[in-house]
C-alpha cells in the first residue's frame, strides 16, 4: 500500500461510496502527479468522473487534505525538533504557525535570524 494510500484511508467526503472513490482516485492522480488530470486517469470516463467527483459539494480542498495533515501531525509529534525549511524567498509564517498550532506547545521552529519562535 502507497504511503498516500495509507491516509487516504481516514478521508470522509460525507458518504461511504464518495470516500471509497476519492480514494481510488485520487490515489490514481498521486501515482502521476505531474501529469494532468485527463493524462493521469488515461481516459475520458476516468476524467469525467473525477471532474464529477471534485464538483460535490462535500469534496473541498479541506476535506481533501484533512487526512494528510493528521498524518503529518503524527509524523512531526514523533520528533522533539522538526527543520522547517522554507525553499523560497516569499516566507509565509501563517502557514506554518497553523501547522504547529497542531502540535502541543513543547513544539516550536525557530527563526534563525531573529531568534524568535513561530509560536
Amino acid at each position: 500500500m502507497s504511503a498516500l494510500a495509507a491516509e487516504l484511508k481516514t478521508i470522509d467526503l460525507g458518504d461511504a461510496r464518495r470516500n471509497r472513490r476519492a480514494q481510488r482516485m485520487l490515489g490514481q492522480l498521486g501515482d502521476k502527479p505531474r501529469e494532468s488530470i485527463p493524462s493521469a486517469c488515461g481516459g475520458w470516463t476516468e476524467t469525467r468522473a473525477v471532474y464529477r467527483l471534485f464538483d460535490q459539494k462535500k469534496v473541498t480542498a479541506e476535506a481533501v487534505l484533512a487526512p494528510h495533515i493528521a498524518c503529518t501531525v503524527e509524523r512531526l509529534r514523533e520528533h522533539s525538533r522538526v527543520l522547517c525549511i522554507q525553499d523560497t524567498s516569499d516566507h509565509n509564517d501563517r502557514s506554518l504557525g497553523w501547522l504547529l498550532e497542531r502540535l502541543d506547545k513543547r513544539h516550536t521552529c525557530e527563526d534563525r535570524r531573529n531568534k524568535r519562535p513561530f509560536l
